[in-house]
């Protein structure tokens, strides 16, 4: 019976343990989901899309600034270096904005958790704003806003992009963590340049035209010359005889650029897909021939400088009443009978 009692404690005492490393287990396991659970709410939950993307920090989480927070009392921008510079160009925009901290779901509602972008050259120069994110949805613990920010054109290289509250001074906080941009060139379609060369020369003419490394030449007195594929921004050059009397017409007339005897410049609009004609009609320039001597014209001056003559008198009565008068005169008549 004592044997069996001593077993009887055994079996308990492995029992007791057993049941201690299952407790044991449950308690990692569930240190380990929870665990994982607060690891889940660590950041947004999406990525900015876009061939150059610039980031705006990295630990988001809580109510830590991290160098990426804005506010609608302070602060209300933050200036970051643009990942790459972006080109003069038309550009379509991504972004994704954040706000998540234990709590949060208790708070009021912000309804202006919003921010949007501009982008600075070199010098300081704003070269273009964005459009405004989407607010960021309240009652919950994170948050998390990804969508579009619209096109942009810039007219000036962009080293910088600045991120801006979207309400400023407002009495709710609006707190909001910009996470990213992203930002794609959008392809402009390529322009097509046509020269039409028309001499009334007896010979032909040399024409040339040189875009970049796309170059065209012929020589004659009707040419057309067609370059395709010009990029947006392309600059041109076209060559005509300058020996020749010349008239240029360039349509849209907004693409030409410098006119010289010889020569144009034609300037390829940033927009791209325009076709532009260049007409040139040209003639030899005419030589002049041996001098002629005009007869004169000033008629007025002619008569005026003309001998004068002396007009007959025309008082005939006071003639014949001056006149003398006739005397009878005795007759001496001889009669023969």
């Amino acid at each position: 019976m004592e044997t069996q009692t001593t077993e009887s404690s055994t079996n308990r005492s492995t029992r007791t343990i057993g049941l201690s490393l299952v407790a044991a287990a449950l308690v990692v396991v569930s240190v380990i989901t929870m665990a994982g659970s607060v690891s889940a709410q660590s950041g947004p939950a999406a990525n900015c899309r876009g061939a150059s993307v610039t980031g705006f920090g990295s630990d988001y989480y809580g109510l830590g600034d991290f160098g990426n927070r804005l506010q609608s009392t302070s602060p209300v921008l933050r200036d970051y270096v643009l990942a790459s510079p972006l080109e003069p160009g038309a550009y379509v925009l991504d972004a994704v904005s954040y706000d998540g901290y234990l709590g949060r779901e208790q708070f009021d509602p912000q309804p202006q958790e919003q921010w949007y972008v501009q982008f600075l050259s070199a010098d300081g120069t704003i070269v273009a704003t964005s459009g405004v994110t989407g607010d960021l949805e309240d009652g919950v613990d994170e948050a998390t806003w990804s969508g579009n920010l619209g096109e942009v054109t810039i007219d000036q290289t962009a080293v910088v992009v600045r991120i801006q509250h979207a309400s400023p001074g407002s009495i709710s906080v609006n707190s909001v963590r910009p996470v990213c941009l992203g930002a794609t060139a959008i392809a402009v379609p390529d322009s097509t340049l046509v020269i039409d060369f028309n001499s009334t020369a007896a010979t032909g003419s040399n024409v040339m035209v040189a875009c970049g490394d796309l170059e065209e030449s012929a020589r004659g007195t009707m040419i057309d010359l067609l370059i395709e594929g010009l990029p947006a921004g392309s600059d041109c050059a076209v060559a005509y005889p300058e020996e020749l009397i010349c008239t240029v017409v360039v349509a849209p007339p907004s693409t030409e650029g410098s006119n010289s005897p010889g020569g144009v410049d034609i300037q390829i609009p940033d927009s791209g897909d325009t076709s532009i004609l260049v007409n040139i009609d040209c003639a030899p320039i005419a030589i002049a021939g041996p001098t002629t001597t005009a007869p004169p014209t000033d008629v007025a001056g002619v008569v005026e400088n003309a001998p004068t003559t002396t007009a007959p008198p025309t008082d005939v009565a006071g003639i014949v009443e001056n006149a003398p008068t006739a005397q009878v005169q005795p007759g001496t008549p001889a009669f023969t009978g």
